[in-house]
């Protein structure tokens, strides 16, 4: 049962409630950019293990086979062949890591490995017509947020 909030305190509540929970999303966030990488990191490091050589096909797959063995024991079934798998193909698909969108988590890029033209891919990459609107919308109040700070500077 939540307690009510005094009066007195409620704007103070709802401030410190709103710090809370954006630092909150903040770390999601934060955190779903790392484990991005991470999983670019790997399937960079697989893709390259199996290239080289010319017959290491059958051998890639059992690097990935023995690979899984091995960090399931340390990270539990998270990091299984099929995870290893999309990790070789989230890099094949995406060899820029510069290139990937921080607002997006390995479970969208995992949906859009799902579409096998590259030309279709990269079209659903792209943000849409309201994201690019809210991006432009607060790029422009930043700009006149500076430069009305600028002019009170008087600079």
């Amino acid at each position: 049962m939540k307690k009510e909030i005094e009066p007195s305190i409620y704007k103070l509540y709802e401030q410190v409630k709103a710090i809370l929970l954006e630092a909150r999303n903040r770390a999601y966030r934060a955190v779903h950019v790392h484990m991005v990488t991470a999983h670019w990191q790997v399937g960079k490091l697989i893709f390259e293990e199996e290239q080289n050589g010319e017959e290491r096909a059958s051998y890639g797959e059992q690097t990935i086979k023995s690979l899984a063995s091995r960090l399931i024991d340390d990270f539990g079934k998270t990091y299984n062949e099929r995870t290893l798998y999309y990790c070789r193909q989230f890099y094949a698909a995406f060899p820029i890591l510069n290139a990937l969108r921080s607002e997006l988590s390995w479970t969208h890029y995992r949906s859009l490995l799902r579409v096998k033209e590259e030309a279709a891919r990269y079209l659903l990459y792209l943000p849409s017509e309201a994201e690019l609107i809210a991006l432009l919308r607060t790029e422009v109040s930043h700009f006149n947020l500076l430069k009305g700070l600028a002019e009170e500077d008087g600079v």
